[in-house]
C-alpha cells in the first residue's frame, strides 16, 4: 500500500513524479502536433508518456528492491525511447523534450536505481 498524506499518495509529491507528469503533458502536446501526419507515432508517444509517471509511482511505492528496480528500469527505458522519438519528430513542441526526458532518465537512475552515473 502507498502511504497517504492528506488523502494523496506520497509519490505524487515526489519531484521525479512531478517532473514525469509535466513531461507527459508536453509529450501529449507533441503527439497532438504530429497526429495528422503520423497517427501511429502519436498514439505510441501518448502510451509511452503516460507509462513514465506510472512506472515512477510504482518504483516509489515498491515494497521490494526487485520491484523498485524493475519499475525504475521501465521508466528509464520509456524515457530513452521518448527522447529519441521527440528528436525525430522535428516539431516545435519537441523542442527541449528530448533533453528533459534524458535528464529525467538520469534522475530516475540516480534516485531510484542507485546508479553513480547517467542512465543514457
Amino acid at each position: 500500500m502507498t502511504p497517504m498524506a492528506e488523502g494523496r499518495p506520497q509519490y505524487k509529491s515526489h519531484p521525479l513524479w512531478e517532473a514525469a507528469i509535466r513531461l507527459a503533458h508536453d509529450a501529449y502536446g507533441l503527439a497532438d502536433a504530429i497526429r495528422s501526419a503520423d497517427p501511429d507515432a502519436a498514439g505510441e508517444i501518448r502510451r509511452v508518456a503516460v507509462s513514465v509517471p506510472a512506472r515512477i509511482a510504482g518504483a516509489l511505492s515498491a515494497e521490494s528492491s526487485g520491484e523498485k528496480e524493475s519499475e525504475a528500469a521501465g521508466a528509464s527505458a520509456a524515457l530513452v525511447w521518448l527522447a529519441a522519438r521527440a528528436e525525430r519528430a522535428n516539431a516545435p513542441q519537441s523542442e527541449g523534450l528530448a533533453d528533459r526526458a534524458r535528464q529525467l532518465s538520469r534522475g530516475v537512475g540516480l534516485a531510484l536505481r542507485g546508479e553513480d552515473g547517467p542512465v543514457c
